[in-house]
């Protein structure tokens, strides 16, 4: 309510907003479902005051939803496409290790190194987490999240395929009732070749033979298990809320 009650009157102010919302949605992924209405329902805020406004003054609808896009993407691209971005965030760390002969400094700096790396993954999450939660109440196009799970479909990054799992289990069955295009409302998108590579990955036999670790390959199995049950948990929570 604090943040629909701002006064956004410039574009600065409305790119604020939006980091200041992605930030909390990725800092809060259990609260994911409430941030995207929030983006929402600014959009229509944003809507009502344009109907309102001489065409001089206008906040322009399309200028928030392009701010979040970039925004979508630009977080996409630096802290879960790139497998190699976390390696490169804690080499630093990593370095210092190494050299560190003292067993008390060593310690810590690996615990740093523990609380890090929970901090990347939990980011990384939450932003699969909140781009699901936006495809979910039309904020994002299926294009974009196809786009997504193309490529964090990388059995050589357990954390992109960590990410996968999690999009796939926010966005379920939408994705696959979503037309491809508007011309051809029949033609839907399809999770079938990405099934059965995660299948492969899971059962070891995927062609790159690459090694993923048993909690990640059960995980995979979790979401085929819960496409083969239409996308119904046997436990349904519903959405933490503000």
């Amino acid at each position: 309510e604090e943040i629909i009650k701002l006064k956004i009157d410039t574009q600065e102010k409305m790119n604020e907003v939006i980091v200041l919302v992605f930030e909390k949605a990725i800092d809060e992924p259990n609260f994911s479902v409430s941030y995207a209405r929030l983006c929402h329902r600014l959009i229509s805020e944003v809507k009502a005051r344009d109907e309102r406004m001489e065409s001089g003054t206008k906040m322009n609808l399309q200028h928030f939803r392009n701010a979040l896009l970039d925004k979508t993407e630009r977080e996409f691209t630096q802290n879960v496409s790139q497998h190699t971005a976390k390696e490169k965030k804690l080499q630093p760390i990593v370095d210092k290790i190494k050299k560190c002969a003292d067993p008390i400094e060593k310690a810590e700096l690996e615990a740093i190194l523990e609380e890090e790396e929970r901090k990347i993954r939990r980011r990384s999450g939450g932003t699969v987490r909140f781009i699901g939660e936006l495809f979910k109440i039309s904020m994002l196009t299926g294009k974009i999240v196809y786009s997504c799970i193309d490529t964090l479909l990388n059995p050589h990054s357990e954390d992109m395929l960590e990410c996968l799992c999690k999009l796939l289990t926010t966005v379920g069955s939408k994705f696959e009732q979503t037309p491809v295009n508007t011309k051809e409302p029949g033609r839907c998108y399809s999770l079938e070749k990405t099934i059965a590579r995660m299948q492969a990955i899971a059962s070891k036999t995927d062609k790159d033979g690459a090694k993923v670790s048993s909690r990640v390959r059960f995980m995979l199995q979790d979401v085929i298990d819960l496409r083969k049950n239409k996308w119904q948990s046997a436990r349904n929570e519903a959405p933490k809320t503000m």
